[in-house]
């Protein structure tokens, strides 16, 4: 699955579809406001926890968004 704030152009799609290992493809559109920090996240703790997730999984990323600012202990 791929998500954008913008539409996937036909080159895109069509390399992405090649490429996918058997499996379907599918595209989605989040609006933009979605893909940003909520307003009142400051800037200096989106940059914190950032750093703080290096080497994380992805699904570790991923749950900077599900858990409270402090973040996994």
């Amino acid at each position: 699955m791929f998500l954008d704030d913008g539409e996937f152009n036909e080159d895109f799609r069509n390399a992405t579809t090649t490429a996918a290992a058997g499996g379907p493809t599918r595209y989605g559109r989040i609006p933009t406001e979605h893909w940003s920090y909520p307003s009142w996240v400051p800037e200096w703790a989106a940059a914190k926890a950032r750093k703080r997730q290096v080497g994380w999984s992805c699904l570790g990323f991923r749950l900077q968004f599900l858990l409270p600012l402090g973040g996994m202990p």
